[in-house]
């Protein structure tokens, strides 16, 4: 008794010294968006038939962008498939998003199973933070790259690491991997050089773990018979060569800058449907109006 008593006060303070090791998340990773500020009930009013561009809206600087549905500027389908929210922005600030086709068709090619319908993305000192709200099931998502250098010629198409978030394979799910070159990455049919699977056959450096949770929502549902699943990370900035860096989450930053950063397709193989770079800047239509009063007042004057 005497032993085993010596050895729990030596390996106990080990085990809470550890514990202590790992930063605190500024979330819980449990697949509730309700500390992003999204409830269950936001989205099933965000989902068509409802369609409430501000359900969709998450707390403080998050940045997003929602694609859920097809893009109202196309239309419903022929088979019934409808549209749906079409935004991006931070925080309570959103835009209208247009949706570009793939390969010449309206995402999401396939319907509702295929529909990545929102990307969130925050950060803290020590992780950077993934939501995902989608159709799909872990056995078909595509695994989520990431360009955090935000160069387009470092690592395998634009991505120098990857998170994995498909379990049809053996490897263990939210591992981070370095992708450096395209060999590290599986492309997808639809939409060309994009990354889609972690190629583990090509066997990539793991550097470390994120904490992450994919859960299934049977009862939230948008179309269709398909239930909701939410996916949610912290990625730890030490394991992607960000520590001490920032991604550029502060106030009014520029959004399509850092959601450029992020790309994941709803499969490895097809693409059928993909949130990356596709978005458009706000600040461009902003400026319109200032140029165009200068413009009119050196007219004006010049009439003088």
């Amino acid at each position: 008794m005497k032993k085993a008593a010596m050895v729990l006060m030596v390996v106990l303070p080990l085990l809470l010294s550890a514990a202590n090791a790992l930063p605190t998340t500024k979330y819980t990773i449990d697949g509730n968006l309700s500390d992003w500020g999204i409830t269950v009930n936001d989205l099933k009013q965000g989902f068509y038939p409802y369609c409430n561009k501000t359900a969709w809206l998450p707390n403080g600087n998050v940045m997003f962008v929602v694609e859920d549905n097809r893009d109202p500027n196309y239309g419903p389908a022929p088979g019934g498939y409808p549209t749906g929210v079409h935004i991006f922005g931070q925080g309570q600030t959103y835009h209208k998003y247009d949706e570009p086709k793939i390969s010449g068709q309206v995402p999401p090619i396939g319907g509702e199973y295929y529909d990545i319908e929102a990307m969130y993305v925050d950060e803290d000192a020590n992780y950077i933070y993934v939501a995902i709200v989608v159709s799909t099931p872990s056995k078909v998502i595509g695994d989520l790259a990431l360009n955090l250098d935000g160069i387009k010629t470092t690592g395998g198409y634009g991505y120098e690491y990857g998170v994995l978030l498909n379990t049809n394979n053996s490897a263990t799910q939210f591992t981070i991997y370095k992708t450096p070159t395209t060999k590290d990455w599986t492309t997808t049919e639809y939409v060309i050089s994009s990354p889609g699977y972690i190629n583990l056959s090509n066997n990539p450096t793991p550097v470390g773990q994120a904490i992450g949770a994919y859960v299934k929502y049977p009862n939230l549902k948008d179309w269709g018979p398909y239930p909701t699943y939410i996916i949610e990370l912290a990625i730890p900035k030490s394991a992607v060569g960000m520590a001490g860096k920032s991604i550029g989450i502060t106030s009014g930053a520029n959004i399509k800058t850092v959601m450029s950063k992020f790309h994941i397709s709803d499969t490895g193989d097809c693409g059928n449907d993909v949130i990356h770079n596709n978005i458009p800047v706000p600040e461009f239509t902003s400026i319109l109006i200032p140029i165009g009063l200068v413009v009119g007042a050196v007219a004006l004057l010049g009439r003088r």
